[in-house]
């Protein structure tokens, strides 16, 4: 008690002690007893939390509306948008017309081995491949102080210089001088028929097949500098609206790929081409076209679109050796195992496919190239639906699942055809369509 009155000033009961404990009082109104017990149920978003919180954080506020990257989000009918909407339609269009043009061209035109087919097949797919060393490339090695846009600019001159020289490629007759000898059997040419067949043109379709590579990867190029801009516009946008720059863009590129398949269904389908129409380009004429409108996406790559140049920028090595951590990541590395080993496993296909398309099935060229439409389109719905409905399915059943029917499907297909069950253009190009609704499903998994 002595130590309690040497406290307060006085004795018990005492109007001094009384009024210092009211004083006193009057000062701890608000605060709060703290315990180990009451800090393990607080609720961090708590305004008070930052007070009670030892060591205590320094304050690190929130990007605006939940954005990543400092900046204007980008309005998709602004001038910078179509700038970057185009390259996408560019790319997409492209991506239609070179793989498409190797059925007609090179199997009903020229009569080409099926290997020389399948090698230019995955010949025009090989440039994607190397899409991340493009990205490499552009992140470390600036030209002016920008790392998009010269880029953009470089990759769509040098395709479209491809492009003309293949215009300026001579071509030889084709391979069946008498067009109706595509669909009437070997037995009952007649002489004249026979005697107008030109035996060299199989050997000259390899001449063509690496000028469409170069050219896909002039358009790569292009696609990689436009990935890393979307990236960055990505990052702007606050939450609510995130995702939708990549949308407009891939649903740009996936409908002008529609559209590089009906150039080719309906320009490259003459009966030269084992077509069924009266008219037709040629391959010449079909480069010249796709070249002279791809031409104005050079000036749209730079005047459109808008980059800041780069002030500091990273080091070969030092991109490398961070790269090479995250690889060491185990989350990363099998992911990258997985792409790796499926990709190689699922990339097998048969020599004589094209043979099968053209002489068993007699598949035309606009039949061929409408059915990659409706793919493309059933790819992209399949997809979207996914995107909306399955991002909580397990991924690994849905990988197995998918797997298993895309295998059975091809392998339904296939037999049927081979063993002369059914031979009908119909059924070799309509079953794989239900083939691509699992490979979508499987890709939205994956990635």
């Amino acid at each position: 008690m002595e130590r309690a009155n040497g406290l307060f000033g006085g004795e018990p009961g005492c109007p001094s002690q009384t009024n210092k404990m009211a004083e006193l009082n009057k000062h701890s109104i608000g605060m709060e007893r703290l315990s180990a017990i009451s800090s393990i149920h607080r609720n961090q978003d708590d305004s008070t939390y930052a007070n009670h919180n030892t060591p205590a954080k320094p304050f690190k506020p929130d990007m605006e509306n939940g954005a990543l990257r400092e900046g204007k989000p980008l309005t998709l009918l602004s001038v910078e948008c179509i700038g970057l909407l185009a390259q996408y339609a560019g790319v997409g269009f492209l991506a239609g017309i070179i793989p498409g043009v190797i059925y007609p061209v090179l199997q009903g035109y020229l009569n080409a081995e099926g290997t020389t087919v399948v090698s230019a097949t995955v010949l025009v797919q090989i440039p994607w491949c190397y899409k991340m060393f493009f990205g490499v490339i552009s992140d470390c090695f600036p030209v002016m102080g920008y790392r998009r846009r010269p880029y953009m600019v470089i990759g769509w001159f040098f395709c479209i210089v491809i492009l003309l020289v293949m215009a300026t490629m001579s071509i030889p007759a084709p391979y069946y001088g008498d067009a109706a000898m595509h669909t009437i059997a070997e037995e009952d040419w007649t002489e004249d028929q026979i005697d107008s067949i030109n035996a060299d043109a199989p050997n000259s379709a390899g001449k063509y097949v690496v000028p469409m590579m170069l050219a896909s990867f002039g358009y790569l190029m292009c696609e990689v500098a436009a990935d890393a801009m979307v990236v960055e516009y990505a990052q702007r946008e606050p939450i609510e609206q995130r995702g939708r720059v990549q949308t407009a863009v891939y649903a740009v590129k996936t409908s002008f790929t529609a559209v590089g398949a009906a150039v080719i269904a309906f320009f490259m389908n003459g009966e030269e081409y084992a077509g069924s129409f009266s008219f037709s380009l040629s391959f010449q004429e079909l480069m010249l076209i796709t070249g002279v409108i791809c031409a104005p996406l050079i000036f749209v790559s730079w005047f459109l679109l808008n980059e800041e140049r780069v002030t500091e920028k990273r080091s070969f090595g030092e991109y490398m050796s961070s790269f090479w951590t995250l690889l060491q990541k185990r989350a990363i590395y099998q992911i990258v195992a997985y792409k790796f080993f499926s990709g190689v496993f699922n990339s097998f296909n048969i020599v004589s496919s094209s043979n099968i398309k053209l002489y068993w099935v007699h598949a035309t060229p606009f039949n061929n190239s409408f059915m990659a439409i409706v793919g493309t389109v059933f790819y992209a719905i399949t997809l979207a639906l996914t995107g909306k409905y399955g991002l909580d399915w397990n991924w690994r059943t849905i990988i197995i699942v998918t797997m298993c029917g895309a295998l059975s499907i091809d392998a339904f297909m296939t037999m049927f055809t081979v063993w002369d069950v059914v031979r009908n253009q119909w059924f070799w190009l309509g079953v794989p369509m239900i083939e691509v609704l699992s490979t979508a499903c499987s890709l939205q998994r994956r990635t």
